[in-house]
């Protein structure tokens, strides 16, 4: 990935979720969904690296209930 200083758009399932900035030898994400806030501040070495964790994380949060809570597979 050529290095300049702009931010790389991060987007999972055509939606954008987060910026990569440069930070040392990899990037940090920022992300600009609050549904991706735990990966906020994360640091990769690639952007298929954060696209492959936040495309994990949002099939967890579609796991999930109304309410954030874990859905119930037995009900």
């Amino acid at each position: 990935m050529p290095r300049d200083d702009r931010p790389l758009p991060v987007i999972v399932d055509n939606q954008p979720i987060g910026l990569l900035l440069e930070a040392g030898q990899g990037f940090r994400f920022v992300a600009a969904d609050p549904a991706f806030r735990l990966l906020d501040g994360s640091r990769f070495f690639r952007l298929e690296q954060v696209q492959r964790a936040a495309g994990a994380m949002k099939r967890a949060l579609a796991e999930r209930g109304p309410g954030g809570r874990a859905a119930c597979r037995a009900c």
